[in-house]
């Protein structure tokens, strides 16, 4: 009686102290998720425009532009979701390649705070971690700063098992009925929301084989709880409103199952795929810290034959199998390969902390800090040999790396393993960390558009707004309006060119420009127009594409590339061709114009 009287007075006592303070939701939690959050948003929506939008951001961006016009013209794939967005952002704001990108970058900052709703799953630190590479990994935050849907089917297939996992808890009506518009969303995101499904349906047989008493009642109870008339008519519903824009445009329901067909067209691979080893090379570029931390994360969770970790596991699985094998090569599928490998690290990097957190020492403290300034001299010398050639400076790096692994292996076999262990990690992990932000700042803000960046590859049209302002200052030299001037560009060229020229009310594509009996004042033509045929024209050209064909590099090469993003090696260019009829202004900016 008197341990009952004291638990009501230390409720009444919390309660009391909840009631005084209105801000008790404010851990420090809380506080880490939502400064992530702010950072994720601040990386993603700084410079968004610098660069100019690729051939695919093009194709969904040209495609809305043109819909607010009244046009009926479409891609032949594109993502619903983003056409609605870019279609609703050009409607209220000017149609900007910024205003183009918006939502995916809202919608990969908001990826951030996702492992919020499964730490319980996954575990509390894990979602954290997961949080943070969410925020800053270099794909994540290069995708959400592209209008094309990578990233967007991946926040909405984060978002399907989100719900899946509350709907496997609790088996809610309610949850059910989340799970049904989520499923719709992801649907009309992007292809890669196929992964996952036969993943989770796979490993949902083979768990009930494994149960064969409660098993397949438990499997069939959820089906049959989720696959209900009101859930299904949720997700067509879905589809039907979001996917047609409100019945603004109702093809894009028909995109939405295009989107479904093409995660099975692209896995023949043809002879334009790039090689088997795009997809891995892509991962070990870019994403070297999570897949450390996922190799521990799948190696513990295997043991412990946890069922997360095993679908997490089969999922990444498939993704690489399908890249490496198959034709799913392209940077676009990279986040389906990566989405399952961030939890994973995530439930990797927690397990480091429970393993190595305690029994920490001023000794390990004084190893990590000899270490850190060790592998920091190292790197200074490795630096100054790749500046200058120098071989001293390469002597030197080496000779400290060998002299700190020496160091490491007897610390670990005549001192404490556990404590070489933890500082051995704690090093690498710093090193991994401070290379992943460079990563990503080269990747978001310096190199885009650069072919040697695997999840570039083709940079298409770096010009295109070197070209705009060309015509524009053409058109208000021969006309007095900026904009006045018509145009006339192959249509093969389309969607790029009409999303760059959109703003001259006289462009239109054509077939065969440059052909005799052309009547426009500015023909734009591919790398095959070089000549128009016509008398009277004088050219400029741009930059159309820059490839970077395979070619081998050096040590020294790689290491310039991959720590400061210096171009190395040849790189392939295509041009395309601006024709000016009027010989006056037209020969006196062509003179004053560099040539690329």
């Amino acid at each position: 009686m008197q341990r009952i009287m004291i638990v009501e007075q230390r409720e009444a006592i919390e309660r009391g102290v909840t009631d005084a303070c209105p801000c008790s939701w404010l851990t420090v939690e809380v506080a880490l998720y939502a400064g992530l959050a702010i950072l994720a948003l601040s990386v993603r929506l700084a410079a968004l425009g610098r660069f100019p939008l690729s051939l695919p951001e093009a194709e969904t961006a040209v495609a809305a532009w043109r819909a607010a016009q009244g046009d009926a013209w479409r891609p032949e794939a594109y993502s619903p979701l983003l056409f609605d967005a870019n279609l609703l952002l050009f409607w209220l704001t000017r149609a900007t390649d910024g205003a183009a990108r918006l939502l995916p970058a809202l919608v990969g900052a908001a990826l951030v705070v996702a492992p919020w709703a499964v730490r319980r799953t996954v575990g509390r630190t894990a979602a954290l971690l997961m949080a943070a590479l969410f925020a800053l990994a270099p794909s994540w935050v290069y995708t959400s700063r592209a209008n094309d849907w990578p990233i967007v089917a991946a926040a909405s297939v984060a978002l399907l098992l989100v719900t899946v996992d509350r709907y496997l808890q609790t088996g809610a009506a309610s949850d059910a009925r989340r799970v049904a518009v989520a499923l719709g969303l992801a649907l009309m995101a992007g292809p890669a929301v196929v992964t996952p499904l036969l993943v989770l349906g796979a490993l949902g047989v083979v768990w009930a084989r494994r149960h064969p008493i409660l098993g397949p009642a438990r499997l069939r109870g959820l089906v049959v709880g989720a696959a209900t008339p009101t859930n299904l008519a949720l997700v067509v519903g879905v589809l039907a409103a979001v996917g047609s824009a409100l019945w603004v445009n109702p093809g894009g329901i028909g995109a939405a199952a295009n989107l479904v067909w093409r995660w099975f067209a692209d896995l023949a691979p043809d002879a334009s795929d790039r090689p088997w080893s795009a997809l891995p090379v892509a991962l070990l570029t870019y994403e070297f810290l999570t897949i450390g931390l996922a190799t521990v994360g799948a190696v513990a969770g295997l043991r412990r034959r946890e069922s997360l970790d095993q679908f997490l596991v089969a999922w990444a699985a498939l993704a690489l199998g399908l890249g490496v094998l198959l034709g799913h090569r392209g940077p676009q599928w990279v986040l389906d390969a990566l989405l399952p490998l961030v939890v994973l690290a995530g439930r990797g990097g927690a397990y480091l902390w429970r393993t190595l957190r305690d029994a920490v020492t001023w000794a390990d403290a004084v190893a990590l800090v000899v270490a850190v300034v060790l592998v920091i001299f190292a790197l200074l010398e490795l630096a100054a040999w790749i500046h200058t050639t120098q071989q001293p400076f390469l002597i030197y790096g080496l000779f400290v790396i060998g002299v700190l692994v020496l160091a490491w292996i007897g610390f670990y076999w005549w001192g404490q393993p556990v404590q070489a262990v933890r500082v051995g990690v704690t090093v690498l992990l710093l090193v991994a960390v401070g290379l992943t932000v460079r990563t990503t700042t080269a990747i978001a803000y310096q190199t885009a558009r650069d072919p040697r960046e695997p999840l570039v590859g083709q940079a298409m049209v770096p010009h295109a707004r070197d070209m705009e302002a060309f015509l524009t200052l053409l058109s208000d030299r021969t006309t007095g309006d900026q904009r006045a001037l018509d145009v006339a560009y192959d249509r093969a060229l389309d969607p790029w060119a009409g999303w760059y020229l959109r703003r001259f009310a006289a462009a239109q594509s054509a077939a065969g420009v440059g052909r005799v009996g052309t009547q426009a004042t500015v023909l734009v033509t591919g790398p095959d127009g070089a000549d128009p045929g016509l008398a009277g024209y004088v050219g400029q050209r741009f930059i159309l594409t820059e490839t970077w064909p395979a070619q081998s590099l050096s040590l020294r090469e790689y290491l310039h590339w991959f720590l400061y993003r210096a171009p190395v090696g040849a790189v392939e260019r295509s041009y395309l061709h601006v024709w000016v009829q009027a010989p006056g202004d037209a020969l006196a900016i062509q003179r004053t114009s560099s040539t690329p």
